[in-house]
């Protein structure tokens, strides 16, 4: 009887050898289940809600990127539990990491300011020190046509806001 020459190391076959027998060494490809016990139950639901639903485009590489993503999440909020938000926030983000310097910081949004569906609102960054390093005013809108009544209306909330950061500056915060 003649053993197999071939040899497979994953999905390569390396030339026949001569009186060797098969072996396959197979590496397991590692999933976002590897760290299911980092995660919590709702992200567990969420990652196989996307697993099994043929709707979606995840893949297994990219679910465990995911996952990933969550635990880094979850450990960054532990981390810094203790950071209060900053003064003026009225909603902050969950801690990330900086994608050019990789520090952690997070988002945090203050005063809104809504003119039939324009909001004019402050936004930050936070360190994980506490400090503030940036502050401005976005607008979150789709403007459409809009009449002079309504454009009065957002520019008197821009014209608030800007007040209000430069307020925020003058109190030592720091804007863009």
């Amino acid at each position: 009887m003649t053993a197999t020459n071939d040899l497979s190391v994953g999905s390569a076959t390396l030339p026949s050898m001569t009186n060797t027998t098969r072996l396959h060494l197979v590496e397991p490809i590692p999933t976002w289940r590897d760290l299911a016990g980092q995660l919590s139950a709702s992200d567990i639901a969420f990652l196989e809600h996307l697993e099994s639903n043929p709707g979606t485009t995840a893949t297994p590489f990219s679910l465990r990127i995911r996952a990933e993503r969550m635990v880094r999440r979850d450990q960054l909020a532990a981390t810094f539990a203790d950071v209060p938000p900053p003064a003026d926030a009225t909603q902050v983000s969950h801690w990330e990491e900086d994608t050019d310097t990789s520090e952690p910081e997070r988002h945090f949004w203050g005063t809104v300011r809504d003119v039939d569906g324009i909001g004019v609102q402050i936004h930050g960054f936070q360190q994980a020190d506490g400090r503030v390093t940036e502050r401005c005013i976005t607008v979150d809108c789709d403007l459409g046509d809009i009449d002079a009544g309504k454009a009065r209306a957002v520019g008197s909330a821009f014209l608030a806001a800007a007040d209000e950061l430069e307020q925020l500056q003058s109190a030592g915060a720091v804007a863009r």
